[in-house]
Order: C-alpha cells, then structure tokens, then sequence
C-alpha cells in the first residue's frame, strides 16, 4: 500500500516536470 502511494506520488511529480518543461521549451523557440 506504502509503494503504492509513493509511485503515484512519482507519476504526478514526473507529469508536473514534463509540463513546466515544455512550457520553458515552447517560450524559448517562440
């Protein structure tokens, strides 16, 4: 149950860098 928490925990983190990331990406060729 402890694993479980902690890799949706990881899954929404990962989710979270991906959009900030491609929003730094987007602003930077534009």
């Amino acid at each position: 149950m402890k694993n479980r928490i902690i890799f949706q925990l990881i899954m929404i983190t990962t989710i979270d860098i991906r959009i900030v990331l491609n929003g730094l990406i987007s602003d930077m060729t534009s």
